[in-house]
């Protein structure tokens, strides 16, 4: 299974389902028609939640195919105690990445059990990581944390929890938080140079190699609209609980100097170039850059 692949297509899979969720209907039906609204977002945010989930939950959190870390007990326990999660209801070894590897084999041995609650049986084969890490898998898997981040905050702003409890969405606010800003910060110290996020290092002889040097267009973008994302969700006063503001300062200045990389290295093809344009856009919304 190529991770990166996975992280990619369905996040142009979740971009894909907003017109469902935007689009205009006529408010002439009535309750009927706001019945339809509620089941199609419910049905959309389903797709969209389980797509997730198998795609970058099952290669990292589960699946373990990533560079591990793991908050202090400590910082845990604090969000837990925010949270309102009691011990034995929270996950049991969650498999926190701030790497995630290329590719693996997601066959479980025979006999192995695996949930949300306890994944320690949904470890893939070590043997078959393709432990390369590339700026577009950090940058999705980044951008998909810091979404479900703000989607299971909910619940701290007197929203229903729709997939978990209301304590267990909150929880995994604050997770997919911190491992979001580990990621970003990972690559930062890992794949950024001078001339921008390289295409791929490794770290399996305990030493950084560098793999692919290139300079890629499209893993400018991506990193540009990842730490946007990151960046703004951390200073909003929507985001109360998550609010950072020192660290949403960094991230803003990490911010300006990857839009002079996007800035440097043109997109040329037209996928290439429509999300650079999207991530220009996040770009634009949290940035003070005059320019």
């Amino acid at each position: 299974m190529h991770v990166l692949s996975e992280l990619m297509r369905s996040l142009f899979y979740i971009i894909a389902l907003l017109p469902l969720l935007l689009s205009p209907v006529p408010l002439a039906f009535g309750q009927q028609v706001q019945r339809f609204q509620d089941e199609r977002l419910d049905a959309a945010l389903r797709q969209a939640y389980d797509l997730s989930r198998a795609n970058f939950a099952a290669p990292s959190m589960l699946g373990g195919a990533g560079i591990r870390f793991m908050p202090p007990m400590e910082v845990m326990m604090q969000m837990m105690q925010v949270a309102g999660l009691t011990p034995e209801n929270a996950p049991v070894d969650p498999f926190l990445v701030m790497a995630v590897y290329s590719s693996g084999n997601p066959v479980l041995p025979e006999g192995a059990v695996a949930s949300f609650l306890d994944s320690t049986g949904g470890r893939w084969d070590p043997d078959q990581f393709d432990r390369t890490i590339t700026p577009r898998a950090q940058a999705a898997l980044s951008l998909k944390l810091t979404e479900w981040a703000k989607f299971f905050h909910l619940p701290y702003a007197g929203g229903s929890p729709i997939f978990f409890t209301e304590e267990m969405e909150k929880f995994l606010s604050l997770v997919f938080t911190a491992q979001s800003k580990m990621i970003i910060q990972f690559s930062t110290e890992n794949l950024l140079t001078e001339s921008g996020f390289v295409n791929g290092i490794s770290l399996e002889s305990g030493e950084r190699e560098v793999i692919d040097s290139t300079i890629d267009p499209l893993d400018q973008a991506l990193m540009l609209w990842a730490i946007s994302d990151l960046a703004g969700t951390l200073d909003s006063d929507v985001y109360f609980q998550l609010k950072d503001p020192a660290t949403a300062d960094t991230l803003s200045g990490l911010a300006d100097q990857t839009f002079r990389l996007v800035e440097a290295n043109e997109a040329t093809t037209p996928i290439d170039r429509s999300l650079t344009i999207v991530s220009l856009v996040w770009y634009a919304t949290q940035t003070s850059n005059g320019e």
